[in-house]
């Protein structure tokens, strides 16, 4: 058995692989445009404290990706924020079929949610909901800027994350987390590799 596993099950992606909206009912919208304010607020604080933190949200920056995540009660939320060029490799309009191809398989990959975190096993957390509208490209900077929500059965067990879209962005420079748990608020950087994010 296996002490941890990949979260990606329960939401459906569009037949066009760009734009998937789906959450359960109005209470989900608010709950989600609560904690995420609160996840901006805390990082425009750390970042007028400390300008090291860099990027704030909505800061396009080649190399700089931001990864918001919270947790309240059972339910774990993600939001990406990543320049098209860590997303694609380039920030044009696909120009060949391979780019054309590429452009697809990533907006299906962020659309359906899968791999996007690791979790503990026992955490037992199953996708959602996922929000996606994919960037329009070729008409200057372009950034993805997904949001995730996650149902854990049992939220006990969520000590960490690992943040596993690292593993399929491209040429990630600095990462940054801005965390909110019931017991922590704070940025964390990720840097050679690291995926792990401690939630306590």
């Amino acid at each position: 058995m296996t002490t941890a596993n990949c979260v990606h099950h329960g939401t459906r992606s569009s037949s066009s692989g760009t734009s998937v909206r789906r959450l359960p009912n109005p209470a989900w919208v608010v709950f989600l445009v609560a904690v995420f304010i609160l996840v901006f607020a805390v990082s425009r604080g750390f970042a007028d404290e400390d300008d090291t933190f860099g990027h704030e949200h909505g800061k396009h920056e080649h190399g700089a990706v931001t990864f918001n995540i919270a947790l309240d009660g059972d339910t774990l939320l993600l939001e990406l924020d990543a320049p098209a060029i860590n997303v694609l490799g380039f920030e044009r309009a696909p120009r060949n079929d391979a780019e054309r191809k590429l452009v697809t398989n990533a907006h299906a990959w962020l659309a359906g949610g899968r791999e996007m975190l690791r979790v503990p096993s026992n955490a037992a957390c199953r996708l959602q909901s996922a929000n996606f509208t994919a960037p329009k490209l070729g008409t200057g900077h372009a950034d993805y800027q997904p949001r995730y929500a996650f149902r854990c059965s049992n939220p006990a067990a969520l000590v960490w994350v690992e943040v596993w879209a690292l593993r399929k962005l491209k040429e990630v420079e600095r990462a940054q987390v801005n965390l909110i748990t019931p017991q922590a608020q704070r940025q964390q950087t990720l840097q050679g590799g690291e995926l792990r994010v401690p939630l306590k």
